[in-house]
């Protein structure tokens, strides 16, 4: 084990004296994270472990892909970084927890809140992709897990937190967990006080935009299909891809060429990618399977009208012609009927754009989820006797 501090920081040993003695229990904020590419699910959780930081609650903040664990005090500021390479995704979250049981022994009483980014990312279920990105022998990897999960619940009584009601049940149904016992549903919060993207008119390109990876389960054939030939009736409309993947290929070179497609390839910070989306108009998400986007609800709270598929699990956020439009998973049709009615009608544009920003600042502020966090943590804090 090695310690690393973070730049410009100072050293700060832990403590067992008595004006420490408020924040010797203390959560671990978990989060699975893509070798080389921190995502939205990365992002929402570091503010997560800051903003409850700053309520007196102590924070470990855990990050791992195939390449690296990584635990972070968001306390006093150390990093404890441990390098290992895993060919398993299961072998990872095993390490995670006999890691944070390490730290239990060695500092303070620990309870671990898992946030769980999507059933992808957490259940292991065969025909959806893993932790790391790649189909790595599915069958495999949900026997794994299913053994890790369970060890940590039941040995460990470690919380899942689930940030949409369909991810909690894929949890309990996979690995035969009690809600509100084991898992807890918190949804992501964001920030609504981000500046806002301007109004559309008529003088204007309409912009659509598209941010996550170019591969097949993001639903990204179906949008570069959808956006050509809607692009050919209306020339007046573009798309914004932000991002990078294995389907990078099907972006076809003349519509860049033209101006039609603009291509922001890579990973990109996150203020830059919110600047990529405040000056747009209408946020895609045609995913084939996703747990609660980030990136979707920053865009509705910077004002842009949301294109949904139904299994984006944005059910209870995107209301169809209410204040953005669904189409059917997997149907380039549909979602070129979306994509046509918003670029032949940018009338119901300004409508939509503020009934999206009042949905999340209604349910999605990261007030809100800050306070659902802090009053599960104190809860597990308090009836949990200290070592």
């Amino acid at each position: 084990m090695h310690i690393y501090l973070i730049p410009n920081s100072q050293p700060n040993q832990f403590s067992n004296s008595d004006a420490d003695a408020n924040r010797i229990s203390g959560v671990m904020i978990c989060v699975p994270a893509r070798s080389g590419m921190r995502g939205g699910a990365y992002s929402v959780a570091e503010d997560i472990a800051w903003e409850i930081t700053r309520r007196n609650i102590r924070v470990y903040f855990a990050s791992f892909n195939t390449q690296i664990l990584m635990i972070q005090d968001y306390t006093t500021k150390r990093f404890v970084t441990h390098s290992l390479r895993f060919r398993y995704a299961a072998i990872g979250i095993l390490v995670l927890y006999l890691k944070s049981l390490r730290i239990n022994i060695l500092h303070c009483h620990l309870d671990v809140a898992f946030i769980a980014a999507s059933s992808a990312s957490l259940a292991g279920i065969p025909s959806v992709r893993t932790i790391h990105g790649r189909l790595n022998r599915p069958g495999m990897l949900a026997w794994q897990e299913k053994i890790a999960f369970r060890l940590a619940v039941s040995v460990l009584q470690q919380r899942i937190i689930a940030v949409s009601n369909q991810v909690m049940v894929d949890i309990v149904n996979a690995y035969n967990l009690s809600p509100q016992i084991n898992v807890f549903e918190i949804p992501n919060g964001v920030y609504l006080n981000l500046p806002q993207s301007q109004e559309y008119t008529s003088q204007k390109q309409l912009t659509f935009i598209f941010v996550g990876r170019f591969e097949k389960f993001k639903g990204f054939k179906e949008l570069i299909s959808a956006f050509t030939k809607v692009y050919s009736q209306y020339p007046h409309i573009q798309l914004h891809l932000v991002g990078d993947g294995q389907e990078k290929h099907l972006i076809d070179p003349q519509l860049v060429a033209s101006g039609a497609i603009i291509v922001s390839e890579g990973w990109q910070p996150r203020s830059i990618v919110r600047e990529y989306i405040r000056s747009s108009h209408i946020f895609v998400l045609p995913s084939h399977s996703e747990g609660l986007s980030v990136a979707l609800l920053e865009a509705m709270a910077i004002g842009l009208v949301p294109i949904v598929s139904q299994a984006a699990n944005a059910y209870n956020i995107v209301e169809n012609h209410v204040n953005g439009c669904v189409f059917s998973t997997q149907s380039s049709e549909q979602l070129q009927e979306c994509m046509r009615f918003l670029a032949s009608s940018p009338q119901y544009l300004a409508t939509y754009r503020v009934a999206a920003r009042a949905t999340v600042a209604k349910n999605f502020s990261m007030e809100r989820c800050i306070d659902r966090h802090v009053a599960l943590y104190q809860q597990i804090i308090n009836n949990t006797p200290r070592y």
